[in-house]
């Protein structure tokens, strides 16, 4: 099963045979060279325990990074949503289910 999460990531591309293109922005992140969206997207769905808690997830977190709340992991060169789900995959962000959130 491809979780793709109604397309919020493109997929990754990899050109390791172009040498002009090895060395931009360090190839968007060596961690994420060989990691298609869908795979990281999968990896969040285990991390989380189901689809509808990650869209909740990420959306919490991408209104958060929107208002400019400080990212989790390096983040160069990726957008938000690939970011926040760097978060949760890495293991960065912290959540409880069951109990309400405290008001800010």
């Amino acid at each position: 099963m491809e979780a793709n999460l109604l397309g919020l990531l493109p997929p990754v591309k990899v050109n390791r045979n172009n040498k002009k293109a090895a060395g931009s922005m360090t190839q968007k992140k060596k961690e994420l060279d060989t990691v298609s969206s869908a795979e990281l997207l999968s990896k969040a769905v285990q991390v989380v325990g189901n689809h509808y808690l990650l869209c909740n997830l990420l959306s919490q977190r991408l209104k958060q990074l929107s208002d400019g709340a400080p990212k989790r992991v390096p983040s160069q060169g990726l957008t938000i949503t690939e970011t926040a789900v760097k978060e949760i995959v890495g293991g960065q962000l912290k959540w409880e289910m069951g109990v309400e959130a405290p008001v800010t």
